[in-house]
């Protein structure tokens, strides 16, 4: 993981000599042990002590063109408004996703299961992560170009936040420095990750009110989760964040196996959570739903359907609700890249801005453009340039479900 900045000198990065590098590798760890940049490991917690290890992160900041970085700033809201309008297309996603639903198990239990139930309430807000690549190996003259826009359980935020921050410390302390010429600190963006996740999801609740049943003591936001989860240093920080507010924002964190354990729905649909561990007797009523599980099709196996509909029925703002969880499928993207499928949603100057990011999404499924990409896929040569991507990562996908993309 790394952070950008805008540097173009060609003797970067530096050839460090032994000595140095190790110094830098030294500070590096000890930056990411003061500062949670870890991930759990789950499997050797003990009641007095669980191990970690440190998040992947670059020695030094990737380079990257100002006009590009800008570039991709620009964009990112009209991404948001082209996926917000998607979500509230239900007609256009079955269309996009019908082929999967009889292969792929997470489609079927998302559409089958969920959205052919009547009650569910369309109310969604998105905390996306937008991935781009560099194309070109000159960086005067690199374009932007899209990997894949995730818009459901997107983990990074924190650990990108911390690994910026981490940057711009060692340029500070001269780590970055070359032949006695300072590294530019400046042209290093500051990430304000951890804050802006906090304050869409402050805004979310803000936005849903006071309580809407007389059983509730207050409203706050509920983080579903998944149990024993190893990327803890991902999720805390924003829940932090909104305990820390000057305009406090309560939230809470459930595991999804435990929904219909600590939560009920009223007679108007309010969601309602017991927390064993507070001391009032009155439950919680939920504002917000932050999805950060879910995403794998053995979840909604025994009570996982019927935890996940609890959540869709409730009045909350989803962040985000089913149909915003189905835009995430690769086979979304694969259906934008069609000739006219942008113009339904964005204006003609909108749609030429985000088509320039482009690249080809190829199936690899029984048809004559699948059967195609299969061909360039099992070719060592002409597969140099491409990518292989399932339709929703953390699952274990179908065949009929990959994607294959050009670069």
């Amino acid at each position: 993981m790394a952070t950008l900045h805008c540097m173009d000198d060609e003797d970067y990065p530096p050839d460090l000599s032994e000595d140095r590098l190790f110094s830098l590798v030294s500070q590096i760890k000890d930056w990411q042990i003061n500062h949670g940049s870890l991930l759990k490991q789950v499997d050797s917690e003990t009641e007095n002590s669980v191990l970690s290890y440190p998040v992947g992160v670059s020695c030094f900041p990737s380079p990257l063109p100002r006009a590009r970085f800008e570039q991709a700033l620009g964009l990112q809201e009209i991404y948001n408004k082209l996926y917000c309008s998607i979500a509230e297309d239900e007609e256009w996603i079955y269309d996009t996703i019908k082929d999967m639903i009889a292969a792929e198990p997470l489609a079927k239990a998302l559409w089958g299961d969920l959205r052919g139930r009547e009650g569910c309430r369309i109310c969604t807000r998105y905390l996306c992560r937008q991935l781009q690549l560099i194309d070109g190996g000159d960086l005067s003259k690199t374009t932007l170009k899209q990997v894949e826009f995730n818009s459901y359980s997107c983990s990074g935020f924190s650990h990108a936040n911390k690994a910026a921050n981490m940057h711009r410390h060692l340029a500070r302390i001269g780590v970055y420095d070359m032949n006695d010429k300072p590294f530019p600190v400046d042209s290093l963006p500051i990430n304000h990750n951890i804050d802006s996740a906090a304050s869409i999801l402050a805004l979310a609740h803000k936005e849903y009110g006071p309580p809407r049943s007389k059983l509730a003591s207050k409203t706050a936001i509920l983080f579903i989760v998944q149990s024993y989860n190893f990327n803890i240093a991902d999720e805390r920080p924003i829940e932090y964040a909104l305990w820390n507010r000057d305009d406090i924002v309560p939230n809470y964190r459930l595991d999804f196996p435990d929904i219909l354990k600590y939560t009920q729905l009223t007679e108007e649909r309010a969601l309602l959570f017991h927390p064993p561990w507070l001391a009032s007797e009155k439950p919680v009523e939920i504002s917000v739903v932050y999805q950060r599980a879910g995403y794998e099709a053995h979840e909604y196996s025994k009570t996982g359907w019927d935890s996940r509909l609890q959540l869709e029925k409730s009045t909350a703002i989803k962040c985000p609700s089913v149909l915003g969880h189905l835009t995430t499928f690769k086979k979304v993207q694969q259906a934008l890249t069609k000739s006219g499928a942008l113009e339904r949603f964005l204006s003609p100057s909108e749609v030429a801005r985000i088509r320039e990011t482009f690249v080809p999404v190829y199936p690899l499924d029984e048809s004559t453009e699948g059967l195609e990409a299969r061909r360039i896929a099992c070719d060592p040569k002409r597969s140099t340039n491409y990518i292989l991507k399932p339709s929703l990562e953390g699952v274990a996908t179908m065949y009929t479900g990959m994607q294959f993309r050009h670069f």
